[in-house]
C-alpha cells in the first residue's frame, strides 16, 4: 500500500471522514437557527463518534472470517493497528470534552450515548444491537438525528419545529443508509442478522430509500416554513437533496466501497456546506 493509499484508507476506514461528517451535520443544525456554535459538543461529536466506530471497526474483524474478508475489510485489517491509539486518546477527549458541557446536555446525552454503546459493544448473549432483527439502520437513524438535532436545539425551538426536523433527519438517515444495508447483506447474513436487505429486493429496497429521502424533504419544507428560512438556504437545502437522491438512485447499480464509504456518508456534509455558502451569500445583501 503507497504512502497516499495508506492515508486515504486511515481518513476512511480510520473513521475520521464519518466523525467530520458528523461534526458538519451538527454545526449545520447552530447555523440553521443562528445559534451560538458549542465547540465543546462538536469536538465531543466529533471525537465520541471517532470512538464508537473504532469499537464497531474491531468488534467487525473478530467477527468476520478471514477466508470472507471482503476488499473493504482487508484495507481495515491492515490498520487496524491503529485503532487501539484512536480509541484511547479519541476517549480521553471525548471525556474532557462531556465534563466541559452543561449539565442539561449531559442529561440529555444520555439515551443517544447508550443506544450508540449498545450498538457496538455485547451486552445479550454475545449480541450488539444491531445484531438484533431490523435494528440495525433504525439504531443509526435514531441516534444521529437526536444528537445532531435534539441536543443542540433542547429548549430552543418549538415542538412543532422539533418533532418536523427531527422526522427529516431521521428519514434522511435511513434513506442514505439503506443502501449499507445492501451492501453489507452477505456479512449480516453470514453472522445471522436480519436486515432490511435480508427480506427486501434490490428494487424494493431502493424505492424505500427513495420515499424516506421524498419524505424527508417534505418535513424539511414544512421546517422551513415555521422558521421562514431565506430564499438561499431553501435552495441550498433543495440541491443538497436533489444531490443525494441521485447518489442515492446510482448506488443501487455496481459501486465500489469508496462509493459507499466517501461519497454517500458525505451526503451528511454536503448539506452543510451548501447552507454555508448560501449563508456567504446573504452576507452580502
Amino acid at each position: 500500500m503507497s504512502f497516499l493509499s495508506k492515508l486515504r484508507a486511515i481518513y476512511l476506514y480510520g473513521n475520521f471522514h464519518i466523525a467530520l461528517m458528523a461534526l458538519l451535520l451538527c454545526l449545520e443544525t447552530y447555523l440553521l437557527f443562528d445559534l451560538d456554535v458549542n465547540g465543546h459538543y462538536l469536538a465531543f461529536i466529533f471525537c465520541s463518534t471517532l470512538v464508537i466506530y473504532t469499537i464497531h471497526r474491531m468488534q467487525g474483524l473478530k467477527r468476520i472470517k478471514l477466508s470472507n474478508l471482503t476488499e473493504r475489510y482487508k484495507i481495515i485489517d491492515q490498520i487496524k493497528g491503529l485503532f487501539p491509539w484512536i480509541l484511547a486518546a479519541m476517549s480521553a477527549i471525548s471525556l474532557w470534552c462531556f465534563l466541559h458541557l452543561s449539565r442539561s446536555i449531559q442529561v440529555t446525552l444520555i439515551l443517544p450515548s447508550l443506544i450508540s454503546i449498545l450498538y457496538v459493544i455485547p451486552f445479550y448473549k454475545n449480541k450488539r444491537l444491531r445484531d438484533f432483527p431490523l435494528i440495525k439502520i433504525l439504531a443509526i437513524a435514531f441516534s444521529w438525528a437526536y444528537l445532531a438535532l435534539i441536543v443542540p436545539i433542547f429548549d430552543k425551538a418549538d415542538y412543532a419545529l422539533i418533532v418536523s426536523l427531527f422526522l427529516e433527519r431521521f428519514l434522511f438517515f435511513l434513506a442514505i443508509t439503506i443502501p449499507f444495508d445492501l451492501r453489507d447483506r452477505d456479512i449480516d447474513l453470514e453472522a445471522g442478522t436480519l436486515t432490511f436487505a435480508s427480506i427486501m429486493s434490490k428494487e424494493q429496497l431502493k424505492y424505500l430509500s427513495c420515499v424516506c429521502l421524498i419524505m424527508a424533504f417534505i418535513c424539511m419544507l414544512y421546517g422551513s416554513m415555521l422558521c421562514s428560512f431565506d430564499s438561499p438556504l431553501i435552495l441550498a437545502i433543495g440541491l443538497a437533496y436533489l444531490t443525494t437522491f441521485w447518489l442515492i438512485f446510482n448506488s443501487f447499480k455496481k459501486v465500489n466501497d469508496f462509493y459507499y464509504t466517501f461519497i454517500l456518508d458525505g451526503t451528511i456534509g454536503l448539506r452543510c456546506l451548501l447552507i454555508l455558502i448560501a449563508f456567504l451569500i446573504l452576507a452580502q445583501y
